[in-house]
């Protein structure tokens, strides 16, 4: 009876076909819209798990004790093994076992060289960067690149053992010269700090001058107040440094001028030490202010580009996501207490350790353990002194000042400046 209506009446078989053509295409935009909504799920559900593993990821880190936690030397290749000197008079003893250490969770050490542009192969500053993530707390101790060090009977410029592991990797094998060499002797150098200072490094971090620029050009610059007017020229290390006194914006070669220049201070390294902290200070004001999507991609560039680093890409992420919830009055810079002499025998000027006033700075400020290093385990191999040397090792074992008990007179929060 359907077939001879249709036949009957040819509008209704018209609009029987159109009403089907009709209902394949509402039911295609429905699978459509479906498939739409499922990708739209999908992408909505890993977002959540993405924030929530940003949210809930913490860095896998080594809880192991790099150093000797009962007073013996710690083997070394290169090491000798003096007695161990007497106690320091305002150490007090733990009542829990003295080789039980146990790290305090969500804090990060970190060491942090720059590396000379005239030599890649030479750091010329030195830091050891501690991060309280669970307080939003980061202490930022400089080490004098002229540390003295005592290694394998032979003594020299703590900047100079980075150069001395590169070319020791390179004679081994040639074909790592290059960044391959810089990363083994990073890591040797790491090592030397963790095992002697007895200060625990989960990672290090190395970036050169350039990079250094162009970070700071990428950011438009860099507000600082030039204490004093600067000028030095070395044209053996391409280094010229013309700047004068007061308060103004530095461009990347000019910041490269103020963290280098060093001649003009009464205390040569230390008042570069201390003008690093300054522009540092200065830099991260600069980071939390002026970071843009617009340079944003350029930042990251550079910072691939010239930085190497043990850090993972993930964990990076945590800790440029930690970093943020810092403020910048908790942001604390010191330095590794040091007295300078004068070597009697090359007449070449060293910083020596000053050890009493040293571990309470290291223990107040990077010490990422539950109790204190104490005298009868630091620098059980002595490789910053030299007992040989009584004019060095009198400098060494100097009685614990003020600023080893209370370890504040050497903190310097410059972020407070306005």
């Amino acid at each position: 009876m359907n077939g001879s209506y249709q036949i009957m009446n040819g509008n209704y078989s018209y609009n029987y076909k159109k009403s089907s053509s009709l209902a394949k295409r509402k039911s295609n935009n429905i699978r459509y819209l479906l498939g739409v909504a499922a990708i739209i799920i999908i992408l909505f559900s890993m977002t959540l798990l993405v924030v929530a593993y940003i949210k809930f990821y913490q860095p896998e880190v080594d809880s192991s004790v790099p150093f000797n936690t009962g007073g013996e030397p710690v083997k070394q290749d290169h090491g000798y093994k003096p007695e161990v000197g007497d106690n320091i008079p305002y150490e007090k003893d733990d009542k829990t076992p003295s080789n039980v250490y146990t790290r305090r969770p969500d804090v990060y050490n970190f060491m942090v060289a720059g590396l000379d542009e005239v030599n890649e192969n030479h750091t010329d500053t030195m830091m050891v960067v501690s991060f309280d993530v669970a307080n939003k707390k980061v202490s930022v101790m400089s080490i004098p690149r002229d540390t003295y060090i005592n290694v394998g009977r032979n003594f020299y410029k703590l900047n100079s053992y980075f150069t001395g592991e590169y070319n020791s990797t390179v004679k081994k094998d040639v074909s790592k010269r290059g960044d391959e060499a810089r990363r083994s002797a990073m890591a040797s150098l790491a090592s030397l700090v963790e095992k002697n200072m007895n200060i625990k490094i989960d990672y290090w971090v190395m970036v050169n001058l350039k990079g250094f620029r162009s970070i700071v050009d990428i950011l438009g610059g860099v507000e600082v107040d030039v204490p004093i007017d600067m000028d030095y020229e070395d044209p053996e290390q391409e280094l010229y440094i013309h700047l004068r006194k007061g308060l103004q914006t530095l461009n990347g070669s000019q910041a490269e001028q103020f963290v280098r220049f060093r001649e003009g201070y009464a205390t040569a390294d230390k008042g570069r030490m201390d003008a690093q902290k300054i522009f540092l200070s200065a830099l991260l004001r600069t980071l939390k202010t002026n970071i843009s999507i617009s340079n944003l991609s350029g930042l990251i560039s550079e910072v691939s580009e010239n930085l190497l680093t043990s850090i993972e890409a993930r964990d990076m992420l945590y800790f440029v996501k930690a970093v943020y919830g810092v403020d910048l009055s908790d942001v604390t810079f010191v330095n590794l207490p040091t007295e300078s002499v004068q070597s009697m025998t090359t007449s070449a000027w060293y910083e020596v350790v000053l050890r009493a006033d040293a571990i309470g700075v290291i223990n107040k400020y990077v010490n990422l353990y539950d109790k204190n290093i104490t005298n009868s385990i630091f620098d059980s191999n002595r490789i910053f002194t030299n007992t040989s040397q009584s004019y060095i090792d009198d400098v060494y074992n100097k009685p614990a000042s003020e600023a080893g008990r209370e370890a504040d007179t050497a903190e310097s929060k410059l972020l407070n400046e306005p």
